[in-house]
């Protein structure tokens, strides 16, 4: 009987840290002015904002490289990296180097905030897909729970964007998973 409680309260505890989603920034509906990254002419451009130490964000790189696998060329990619912390470079992280041997994809160190403060990502693994014509047509996650990889409907909604971009007029939105970029000083 005592195990039965214990397994009860473990699947409860696990449950309670691999479920609730983070914070969702409220993104601009077309690409920022002054963005500080450029997006891709003719082809859509996903932006994807990672916390280097958030270990939910190797989860996000692998359902990155899914849909890159299953859309380049007409996907370009960007990943920004919050690189806040002068003694934890985002350049040394694991997910950095993960993230440079994805094909194609553009990598950015956002040394003071101001990038990832334009485009409104308050969470790693927050996503945005924007069209060929700058207008935004997903924001969210792109893992179904906190560091799970496999299907999911932000993977499954990104692939689709690229296939058909103007296929869906209504921007779409799944929950992110991740590590708060800033601090909540």
């Amino acid at each position: 009987a005592c195990w039965l409680g214990a397994a009860v309260w473990g699947t409860r505890l696990l449950h309670a840290y691999s479920f609730p989603p983070g914070a969702s920034g409220t993104p601009a509906e077309v690409w920022p002015e002054g963005a500080g990254v450029s997006r891709a002419d003719g082809i859509a451009t996903l932006v994807v904002a990672l916390h280097p130490e958030c270990s939910c964000s190797r989860a996000t790189l692998a359902e990155l490289g899914v849909i890159l696998a299953e859309t380049t060329p007409h996907l370009r990619a960007v990943v920004i990296f919050s690189d806040l912390d002068p003694e934890h470079p985002a350049g040394a992280s694991p997910l950095f180097k993960t993230a440079h041997d994805l094909p194609g994809v553009s990598l950015v160190r956002d040394r003071d905030g101001e990038i990832l403060k334009k485009f409104r990502f308050v969470t790693s693994g927050e996503t945005r897909f924007y069209r060929p014509d700058a207008t935004l047509a997903f924001r969210g996650g792109i893992t179904g729970s906190r560091g799970h990889e496999g299907e999911n409907p932000g993977r499954s909604r990104v692939i689709a964007l690229t296939r058909q971009p103007t296929a869906a007029p209504h921007l779409g939105s799944t929950p992110v998973f991740g590590c708060a970029l800033f601090n909540s000083e």
